[in-house]
């Protein structure tokens, strides 16, 4: 297996307004020999999963991003990313069933964080992944989304 190569080219403009702030800005994003697990029906009958060489994989976009302070003890952290995925797969990976997928997607999140008395904070996060491309031969989808909720909350 051949080593990855990633490459990423942003251009970002942020601007302060008191204690929050406000960054947006274009990105560029390269895997060549990008690394992935394959997934495949193995002479079992049994999905198996194996990291390969798949091909490349380009995401470009924009993103915006920001933190706003509310009162003084609240912090507020908001994120939003839109950008496309194309994924160029290798010869090997079209002799294995694969194919040039191209998909836009959406990543957005927000997390808090609140400052108590006595040193006690409560956080919380929340983030969306959708679409993610995921390589499956076979009759199963090829994408797949990962919704997520943390919730933490800071010891005394």
């Amino acid at each position: 297996m051949k080593q990855e190569l990633l490459r990423n080219l942003k251009l970002e403009f942020a601007q302060n307004f008191g204690n929050s702030f406000v960054s947006s800005g274009l990105f560029l994003k390269a895997r060549k020999d990008a690394i992935n697990k394959y997934t495949f029906i193995n002479d079992s009958g049994l999905y198996q999963k194996t990291p390969y060489n798949l091909g490349i994989i380009y995401e470009y976009g924009f993103q915006v991003s920001g933190s706003v302070k509310l009162f003084k003890q609240v912090v507020v952290n908001p994120f939003l990313k839109v950008f496309n995925i194309k994924a160029e797969v290798y010869s090997s990976a079209f002799q294995a069933g694969l194919t040039n997928r191209q998909e836009v997607a959406i990543e957005s999140g927000l997390s808090a964080i609140a400052t108590f008395k006595h040193k006690i904070a409560l956080s919380f996060q929340f983030q969306n992944n959708n679409p993610e491309l995921i390589f499956r031969t076979g009759s199963s989808a090829i994408l797949f989304g990962l919704f997520q909720w943390k919730n933490d909350l800071a010891k005394i």
